[in-house]
């Protein structure tokens, strides 16, 4: 087998060179990954997020076919719901309220990816129209309660009452208005979120009629935001404790400052670049995060107590830098290859999330091995050089 002082092995070898190859090139080295730092950081202010369910589906899929095509050829495959509570039974009858629930329709109605909306309000106008002839001038909302309460009993009669169970419960007190979206991205759902809340706020005034979104569009929107949130908590609540913990384990906060650079930087490498491509990120993505932070912290901690061990011995930068190279570094690199190949299991997934997150974490381990091998004896050969070398 390989000694610490003499490279037996291919293995051996390149880890010798990664020492060589920054200790002899420190400042270009840093310099090198700086710059790599800085483009990642600019695609990651140009990254978006799409948590859509159709995306979840692989390109090509029938699914997103089926879903293309309702999209391009009819009313749309994505739906938003809104629940209107009028507050009391037979309320929904209300002309006032069915006027402004009409307003509401017919707004969103007004915005271009709508593909169509459908609710009672739209009903008993059409009904109207037709108790008056047919002519166009009566499309409008009846002007008593009773008036509207006549048509219903009339429809009733003449129709099937179970048309009505998708727009109205049985006791009228609530509504239901049905709109279709052309696009499943949750970008267009959040977007057509605000601007029906904003036709919503200005139809009724709060506590006298409460109205909650749902469906599809909505749904993903929300849950999408609460795995973001979670990410970030999680990211907030581990990156002062893994400092914390670094600070106390190497007596430095500059040691804890460096175990966390090769994960920072790979993490702000990946999502950079999928910043860049036009990649959006979603639900499984932006866990990609928090399953970093735990994994790729540990080649970090490794590496600097080996060499810290080194030091301590009384090595030079480049002599403790070789000797962390062939022992930490070679157990760091089986390290890498195990997560590597236990993670690309995952794209021979039939769920699309699954074959994203396991190529990406795999991904971030590769970058965490690169960095951690790479920009820590070029950082640290600085760091320990005499004030008058540096």
């Amino acid at each position: 087998g390989a000694t610490q002082n003499s490279p037996e092995g291919w293995l051996d070898r390149i880890l010798l060179a990664s020492v060589s190859l920054t200790t002899s090139r420190p400042r270009l080295t840093v310099a090198t990954f700086a710059l790599i730092l800085l483009i990642g950081a600019g695609g990651v202010t140009r990254l978006t997020t799409d948590s859509s369910m159709v995306g979840q589906f692989p390109p090509g899929h029938h699914m997103r076919q089926a879903d293309a095509i309702a999209n391009r050829h009819f009313n749309g495959g994505t739906d938003l719901d809104l629940i209107i509570d009028s507050g009391r039974v037979g309320g929904i009858k209300n002309p006032d309220l069915l006027r402004r629930l009409d307003a509401v329709q017919q707004g969103m109605e007004n915005i271009e990816i709508v593909g169509d909306t459908f609710s009672i309000a739209e009903l008993m106008k059409h009904m109207n129209r037709v108790m008056h002839n047919d002519l166009p001038e009566h499309e409008t909302v009846p002007t008593s309660e009773e008036l509207v309460a006549q048509y219903l009993l009339l429809y009733s009669m003449s129709g099937d009452p179970g048309d009505f169970d998708d727009l109205v419960d049985y006791d009228y007190r609530y509504a239901h208005l049905n709109a279709f979206i052309r696009d499943p991205s949750t970008v267009t759902a959040k977007k057509i979120m605000v601007q029906t809340q904003t036709l919503i706020d200005e139809q009724f005034s709060e506590g006298e009629v409460e109205v909650l979104m749902t469906g599809r569009a909505h749904i993903s929107s929300r849950l999408e935001e609460h795995v973001n949130w979670g990410q970030v908590q999680t990211i907030l609540i581990a990156t002062p404790l893994l400092f914390a913990i670094g600070w106390l384990a190497f007596g430095k906060p500059s040691s804890a400052a460096l175990a966390l650079a090769p994960v920072t930087f790979s993490l702000v490498t990946i999502y950079g670049l999928m910043g860049h491509f036009g990649l959006p990120t979603d639900i499984g993505t932006t866990m990609l995060a928090g399953m970093a932070l735990g994994i790729g912290v540990d080649f970090a901690i490794h590496y600097l107590h080996k060499y810290r061990s080194c030091m301590a011995r009384g090595h030079t930068p480049t002599a403790a830098a070789q000797e962390t190279a062939l022992t930490a570094g070679r157990a760091i690199y089986y390290n890498a290859v195990v997560l590597c190949g236990g993670f690309l299991v995952m794209l021979g997934s039939r769920f699309y999330p699954q074959i994203k997150l396991g190529a990406l974490v795999s991904a971030v381990m590769i970058i965490c091995y690169f960095s951690t091998m790479y920009l820590f004896p070029a950082t640290l050969s600085l760091l320990n050089k005499p004030a008058a070398e540096r």
